[in-house]
């Protein structure tokens, strides 16, 4: 029986895909549709012989169209594909897995085809992996390649890389289709410690590649391969071991390179979280200071600046009260450390956020938008490195003397500036400070020093022109009142008029909604110290913001009113209008269940 793909030429349909007609690349993807659908065998042949063919200047794009092809291929059909038709075969046509392997071997002199090729390999591992097979042949070809040149090394550690990313993140869709027999991970690191055995192979390739600077994206790939050498989730205790010493290695790569990627810098902060003792010998050398460099380096990423600043902190491995690792580094060494980081911090905080998001962040509720807590979660990278900035703050205060008396120190140069950012970040760390629970300085008038420090600079802000700042300064009292470290038993007129305007008049309603949150905050704990104001916050306050369509909103209006029960003449005029807004309100609000007075107030949704 004649195949379905024999008459159809495969270099004319790659032609076809690269034409500039958008007829003739339809009518290509329609025949290449059809022969995967009659004979996808036949097609995987030819697109695997077509990678092997070796690189030609004026079809390197069909080439690497190929392996591309022959990749969504594994991936849709890998059942298909790897259906052996005879006992102790690999694939459904006899040939596949060497073409694979030449495809591979005679692509590596150009690295846009290389690395197309290399994810079609690592694909059809994979494939065989979920399958419970092995293939010796891949293993036997990259254990020789880790010795070999620029380009063998980095062909290897581009299906490492690959193969480890598919293997740490089994659910992927685009990636474990089809074949689940098998553990791709319990392989991979298999593969890995195999790697290991062949005379320190995989040793010697990430030694090699982290050592040669003029390759930056095998010295990224080499970082991360390490990292799952030394973090993976079911890498050998053996591996673990024979990659231990190359911590140094990456620590000196992350100080020769003029931009550290941001890969390299994970890996630092990564592999010291998990061993810490491992990267002593660096702490002493320029790693810290290649750090805080990066960090105050305004055209690096902000991941990568973000990786930086953990990695700086990373590299005390005190900061964890459980670590037991106390003595790895002598006072002057972490007395440095600790100054990077200080430094590191301050200078962010001065820097951001940036102005440009400030409206739309201003319009939104706290709460609506994503809110990274770390270095690992999703949201915008500038936020990110923000909290990035702050959580060292918390960490390092969390040390005690000196380094809280150095936050402090920063804090009150950052409140010194000009800059609004600076104000902001300032305000900002001195929350940090007062809040963080069991510091050095835990001593009760210390605690009572932070707490005030971070008040009264708050409460100076109120009135800041930037609706940022003013932000900050209410989240200062918010989160002290919240945590019952604030007591407000004596408010100034001047701060309680900024509290009631911030609470009624501001025109970002973020910066409102945290001024309503504060003074419902103040009600609950101290009404007395609203009583001279009761009648303006019922007029100005309470009753036009009653009428919200936001079920929150008329809650806190609600609760305020019910703290202050205080007999005024005319408030009981003012009290029955707010009974009537808060009844327009919820008729507005047609998915609101109505007010309901023992109802908890869940706003802002974090606390």
């Amino acid at each position: 029986m004649k195949r379905a793909g024999a008459e159809v030429d495969p270099d004319t349909v790659l032609d076809g895909f690269l034409s500039q007609s958008a007829d003739i690349r339809h009518r290509a993807s329609e025949t290449l549709q059809r022969w995967q659908k009659n004979d996808p065998g036949s097609l995987a042949m030819a697109l695997a012989s077509r990678v092997a063919r070796g690189t030609i200047s004026e079809a390197v794009e069909a080439q690497a169209l190929a392996a591309v092809l022959l990749r969504k291929m594994l991936l849709q059909i890998p059942s298909i594909l790897a259906a052996a038709e005879q006992e102790g075969a690999m694939w459904c046509c006899q040939g596949l897995g060497e073409l694979l392997l030449e495809g591979l071997f005679f692509s590596l002199s150009d690295s846009s085809v290389r690395r197309k090729a290399a994810d079609a390999v690592a694909t059809a591992a994979l494939v065989q992996f979920r399958l419970g097979r092995a293939w010796p042949q891949l293993v036997a070809l990259l254990s020789a390649w880790c010795v070999g040149g620029s380009c063998e090394r980095a062909a290897v550690l581009h299906v490492l890389e690959y193969m480890g990313d598919d293997a740490e993140g089994e659910h992927d869709d685009d990636s474990s289709t089809g074949c689940t027999s098998g553990s791709p991970q319990t392989w991979f690191y298999a593969m890995l410690t195999s790697l290991q055995d062949q005379a320190g192979a995989l040793h010697k390739l990430l030694s090699a590649a982290l050592l040669d600077g003029r390759d930056e994206v095998s010295l990224a790939a080499a970082a991360r391969v390490y990292l799952l050498c030394t973090t993976g989730r079911e890498v050998s205790e053996q591996l673990r071991i024979a990659v231990r010493d190359l911590a140094p290695t990456l620590g000196e790569a992350v100080v020769q390179c003029r931009t550290p990627s941001e890969a390299c810098l994970q890996a630092v902060a990564l592999a010291a979280r998990a061993d810490a003792s491992a990267w002593a010998g660096t702490a002493a050398s320029g790693l810290p200071a290649a750090l805080a460099q990066v960090v105050m380096d305004n055209a690096a990423t902000p991941l990568a600046r973000s990786a930086a600043m953990a990695a700086l902190l990373e590299l005390l491995p005190a900061l964890d009260a459980d670590c037991g690792l106390d003595s790895i580094f002598d006072e002057e060494t972490v007395g440095e450390l600790v100054a990077h980081i200080t430094a590191s911090m301050a200078g962010l905080l001065a820097e951001l956020p940036d102005e440009e998001a400030t409206n739309s962040w201003a319009e939104q509720v706290d709460g609506e938008e994503v809110q990274p807590a770390s270095t690992d979660c999703d949201g915008d990278p500038f936020d990110v490195l923000l909290e990035t900035a702050l959580e060292s703050a918390e960490r390092l205060a969390a040390r005690g003397d000196p380094a809280a008396m150095g936050i402090r120190a920063a804090a009150r140069q950052l409140l010194q500036s000009e800059a609004w950012q600076a104000r902001h970040g300032g305000l900002l760390l001195l929350l940090r400070l007062a809040a963080v629970p069991g510091s050095v300085s835990s001593a009760q008038a210390t605690v009572e020093t932070s707490v005030s420090m971070a008040a009264e600079a708050a409460l100076a802000h109120f009135g800041h022109m930037h609706p940022r700042v003013r932000w900050a300064a209410l989240e200062v009292w918010a989160r002290l009142l919240s945590m019952g470290l604030l007591m407000p038993t004596n408010l100034p007129e001047l701060a309680l008029d900024a509290l009631l305007g911030l609470a009624s008049k501001e025109p970002y309603l973020r910066v409102r909604r945290r001024g309503l949150l504060v003074l419902l905050l103040v009600a609950s704990l101290v009404p007395s110290t609203l009583e001279s104001k009761a009648e303006q916050i019922f007029g100005e306050v309470l009753v036009p913001q009653a009428e919200s369509k936001e079920d929150d909103v008329r809650h806190a209006c609600f609760e305020i009113s019910q703290a202050l029960q205080l007999d005024i003449e005319g408030l009981p005029d003012l009290r029955g209008q707010l009974q009537e807004a808060l009844q327009r309100g919820a008729a507005c609000d047609s998915d609101s269940p109505g007010l309901d007075k023992a109802a908890e107030i869940e706003w802002p949704p974090d606390w």
